[in-house]
């Protein structure tokens, strides 16, 4: 059953845990003029202040609009089993992987709860919790904040800039360049795709542009060239293709060559056979390879 409660009396500490969207809140404002607040805002009740745990849009709405109070649900009166009970039902309220990430933070740092206990009362494996609190410590600080503000789509930063991250050897600093270039943008998630795509993988004029700010003209040039696809034919387009392969593994052999991992003799005896036929082939490579920049360089 809800309650109304006054604007002045809710806590909103764990505000940084969710992530902001403008256009979203534009909306639901809106939505609020006309019809007022239809769902009430969730959270913890200790003693005269209610802790908010969800309706964060909700409540900026109503302070924006003059409304001075409005409807509330108590989940119990502790905030470790609130934010719990919050996560159970992250489907149906939406919550994004950033978000459960934060708040399993806030049980652990602010509440003492363990891995294994969070796992537990979520009825979750403890790979599924520990890979959210893993991903929280990864992102570097600026590139948070932008996801936090809701100027950088999170699905765009897990499925188009942390693979790059992960699997390319990318450093932190590039990746924070890029956000920083074409955070609050209103791009949409293709577009970051194909500029990210451009940055990491694709030739140096382009990068350099995207650093120098001028993404619209690297986000033209690119979109020309897809358009111009269709008149490349499938040998040429499987020769691109080994190319973007190749740049991919000679960036992660680099990186994978002096990790101290590797220390079973077998693979060294492996790797002793394979390097001495790679090298063998370097300067067969290296002279294919510049006839092709060569001719290629004009384009």
């Amino acid at each position: 059953m809800a309650n109304s409660v006054e604007l002045n009396q809710i806590d909103r500490r764990y505000e940084a845990c969710r992530v902001r969207n403008a256009a979203r809140e534009a909306r639901l404002r809106d939505d609020i003029s006309q019809r007022g607040i239809q769902e009430p805002l969730l959270g913890t009740q200790h003693n005269a202040k209610f802790i908010l745990l969800d309706g964060f849009k909700r409540w900026r709405s109503a302070r924006r609009l003059g409304i001075e109070s409005v409807p509330v649900r108590a989940m119990g009166e502790e905030d470790a089993m609130g934010i719990i009970m919050l996560m159970r039902a992250g489907r149906s309220l939406t919550l994004n992987i950033l978000e459960e990430a934060h708040f399993i933070e806030q049980l652990i740092r602010t509440h003492g709860m363990t891995l294994a206990e969070i796992a537990r009362q979520l009825q979750r494996s403890k790979a599924w919790v520990s890979m959210r609190r893993q991903l929280l410590g990864e992102i570097p600080p600026s590139v948070r904040r932008a996801l936090q503000q809701g100027k950088f789509p999170v699905y765009s930063y897990l499925y188009t800039l942390r693979p790059f991250m992960r699997m390319n050897g990318t450093d932190t600093v590039a990746i924070e360049r890029f956000v920083q270039q074409v955070a609050g943008q209103s791009l949409s998630l293709r577009d970051i795709e194909l500029l990210a795509d451009s940055y990491f993988r694709g030739p140096a004029p382009l990068r350099q542009a995207i650093d120098d700010g001028q993404w619209k003209w690297s986000l033209q040039q690119v979109k020309e060239t897809l358009a111009q696809a269709d008149m490349v034919s499938a040998f040429e387009q499987s020769v691109l293709q080994d190319l973007q392969q190749l740049m991919k593994l000679v960036a992660r052999l680099v990186k994978h060559c002096h990790d101290a991992r590797l220390v079973h003799p077998l693979f060294f005896a492996e790797a002793s056979l394979l390097s001495t036929g790679l090298l063998a082939q370097q300067a067969t490579f290296h002279q294919a390879l510049e006839m092709l920049h060569a001719r290629s360089r004009h384009a």
